[in-house]
């Protein structure tokens, strides 16, 4: 699966270009040219769902417990990597190139690297292909929810990024509230940050290997709560009511202090985040089912975009209500509780038998 899905996404991804290329040569846009696109677009977001579902699976599949630890670490900074090469390398690169050429070239890497694929098979045999949707989706799912610790673990992963989710969504805006720049803004969340999610993966990695994947949870859990409180600080040094439309008006110049404190904030919000998801993968890589890995791994990943979504919805009235100080601490305090209490409780359902995690061997500390 991952072999067809990255082949498909060479193939949209030189159609692109062949596409723009040719638009390029004769100097019209066909006018069918924006429906085409926004087809190849849909096609290559679908592709990449498809791969990584492939690919998580088979790290379910043929990883060994000992391997649990640095695995989503290192997946967390190739990730990364790769949305920095992708993004800001490839939009750099089409000013001075074009777009026709940029898109080739990445159909290019998605061709490069079809070999690694190809020769990274499994070190065990796989379990048997299932043939129907049935055996393929609804077992699965109602061998998941059979297990004893189905709805401990469902709540733990929307609820242990929870604050961190509800402060992620507000960071843009405090940035702007601040009077940053947009180009600074870019600078510090898709530099810093993208450097700081890059170490956090590596050094989540670390932590699990060194202290035990439960410990990790804890720890990783609390620091990535906490992190948000540097925004907090951030917003009380600057002293002032936070509104962007006063910016060039009424607002002083944005002080040396309190540009420190935001690219600390960022830098330690995404590093701790990081670091966090990297322990929350390798939970993942444990309690799936080696027969189900697609379906399951599918399912429980889910659940950190429904918790991202929920977690944005309530965040702008917060910020209205009680303003950025107040909202940030409540990020780091009040609304990280729920994860770290369903964490407490995945670990005494855990150690039950019958449980997701019955006989994966996680480990005690």
């Amino acid at each position: 699966m991952m072999l067809v899905a990255q082949s498909l996404a060479f193939g949209a991804f030189a159609w692109f270009a062949a596409r723009l290329l040719s638009a390029h040569s004769s100097g019209v846009l066909p006018e069918a040219a924006p429906a085409l696109l926004g087809i190849g677009a849909f096609a290559i977001a679908l592709l990449s769902a498809t791969f990584d579902i492939a690919y998580d699976a088979y790290a379910v599949e043929t990883l060994d417990p000992d391997e649990h630890a640095i695995a989503p670490g290192l997946r967390s900074a190739y990730y990364f990597g790769g949305v920095l090469l992708a993004g800001a390398v490839a939009i750099s690169l089409a000013d001075w190139l074009g777009w026709p050429t940029v898109f080739a070239a990445i159909a290019g890497l998605f061709l490069l690297f079809l070999p690694i694929a190809f020769i990274n098979k499994e070190k065990r045999a796989s379990p048997q292909v299932q043939r129907t949707l049935r055996a393929a989706v609804v077992e699965p799912f109602a061998a998941y929810f059979r297990r004893k610790d189905a709805w401990a673990l469902a709540a733990f992963l929307f609820a242990y990024k929870f604050g961190d989710n509800l402060a992620g969504t507000m960071v843009n805006p405090f940035l702007r509230d601040l009077c940053f720049t947009n180009a600074e803004a870019g600078v510090a969340v898709k530099g810093v940050g993208l450097v700081a999610t890059i170490a956090g993966g590596l050094l989540g990695g670390a932590a699990i290997f060194r202290f035990g994947l439960w410990r990790s949870l804890w720890f990783l859990g609390i620091a990535q709560a906490l992190a948000n409180l540097l925004y907090a600080f951030t917003a009380t040094n600057r002293g002032v009511d936070l509104i962007a439309a006063n910016c060039l008006t009424s607002l002083p110049p944005l002080a040396a202090s309190t540009r420190v404190w935001a690219y600390a904030a960022i830098g330690g919000e995404y590093l701790a985040k990081a670091m966090a998801g990297a322990a929350q993968g390798a939970l993942l890589l444990r309690v799936c089912d080696k027969a189900n890995a697609m379906t399951q791994f599918a399912l429980l990943s889910s659940l950190f975009a429904v918790g991202r979504w929920a977690a944005g919805l309530p965040s702008g009235y917060l910020v209205d209500a009680v303003g950025y100080p107040l909202f940030f601490t409540g990020c780091a305090t009040i609304a990280a509780l729920p994860g770290l209490f369903f964490l407490w409780r995945l670990r005494r359902t855990l150690a039950e038998p019958g449980s997701v995690a019955d006989n994966a061997r996680l480990p005690s500390r």
